[in-house]
């Protein structure tokens, strides 16, 4: 699964393959065909169980199939924004909320991946037909898996709550957004741990208490945000290509655009043709950006050579925008995260 939160399944599956708490058999006749090869429930009843069958042409990739499969059922049925699942690993595996697990007593580590309980895939009973093709049962049991992720949720709607206490105390909008944001992005992140609760055992989902409104606190985030106008400035922008990109940035984290914004990005940009000796139309770029906060006071700062390449020169300036685009928005937003990470680190 391309992400932390769906393919740690997967993944830990795969580490802990021999993990298997059901009795195990195996058979190379047709006539052995074991009978939950047909009727998968009548041994691990749907109730109390999630599982499938997995083949492959030995047991490791039987038990691998298994396991994506399992996979599969969580990435088909849980949706969740690629944005905000991108800040909810960084804050979560980046030792960005260390003190805040600590101050809230949780016990497990933060961004854990090889927690075997944070799955509790197993496999029981295999079967190998004529062909040679091996066969797997892997299952969850539903109560002791749903007890395991109740606990995890709950862990981090505790972080969730310390943070939007944090963010109260702060006399600053600056300080107030960013404990909001965090906040935000781990709730969002709950929120689909929460869905694979709710496949797993909605019974248990049911009993979950968050402490927090997911609605209010993105009502509040809004707020915040929306009392921090930026104004962008980019000198040697004559085309106006980049301060859109920078503006697309702001207005996508939830910032209102103003031209005496109390948030300012100022920067400069040139482009200018070099021959580099080569078959295509080179451009040798620059930028450098420097975000100044509410105070006057520069927070960050982005700046970097590059150089960008086509096969025509309109193709070479195309190119050449798109670059600054993807580096505004993999730098400068990178850069934006960490500087509102500060808050939550000091």
């Amino acid at each position: 699964m391309k992400s932390k939160i769906f393919c740690f399944v997967l993944l830990l599956v795969l580490l802990f393959s021999t993990c298997a708490s059901g009795p195990e058999s195996s058979g190379s006749n047709n006539s052995n065909r074991p009978v939950w090869m047909d009727d998968l429930n009548s041994t691990y009843p749907d109730d109390q169980y999630l599982v499938v069958i997995g083949e492959g042409d030995s047991l490791q990739k039987a038990k691998a199939d298994a396991a994506s499969s399992v996979s599969m059922i969580f990435q088909n049925k849980v949706s969740v924004d690629s944005t905000m699942e991108s800040r909810f690993e960084e804050l979560m595996s980046g030792g960005v909320l260390q003190s805040v697990s600590e101050s809230t007593s949780i016990s497990e580590s933060i961004g854990q991946e090889s927690n075997q309980e944070l799955t509790n895939m197993k496999f029981g009973e295999s079967w190998v037909d004529n062909m040679g093709k091996t066969y797997v049962i892997g299952y969850m049991d539903r109560m002791e898996t749903g007890q395991i992720y109740k606990v995890r949720i709950e862990d981090q709607a505790k972080i969730v709550a310390h943070l939007i206490g944090r963010a109260a105390n702060q006399d600053t909008y600056l300080g107030s957004y960013a404990f909001l944001d965090a906040a935000f992005a781990v709730a969002m992140g709950n929120e689909v741990f929460i869905q694979q609760l709710d496949i797993i055992s909605p019974d248990i989902k049911r009993t979950i208490h968050l402490g927090y409104n997911l609605g209010d606190l993105k009502a509040s985030r809004a707020d915040r945000a929306a009392a921090m106008s930026f104004a962008i400035n980019v000198d040697g922008d004559v085309n106006n290509r980049v301060i859109p990109i920078i503006n697309t940035v702001i207005t996508g984290l939830g910032f209102p655009l103003s031209s005496d914004g109390v948030m300012q990005v100022n920067g400069d940009f040139t482009m200018d043709k070099v021959d580099r000796g080569n078959d295509f139309v080179n451009f040798k770029w620059y930028l450098f950006l420097d975000l100044i906060d509410d105070r006057g006071m520069p927070v960050l700062s982005f700046e970097g050579d590059f150089i960008s390449a086509g096969m025509t020169e309109s193709a070479a300036i195309s190119r050449t925008y798109k670059d600054v685009e993807e580096e505004i928005q993999r730098q400068f937003r990178r850069e934006l995260n960490n500087y509102f990470n500060s808050f939550i680190e000091k």
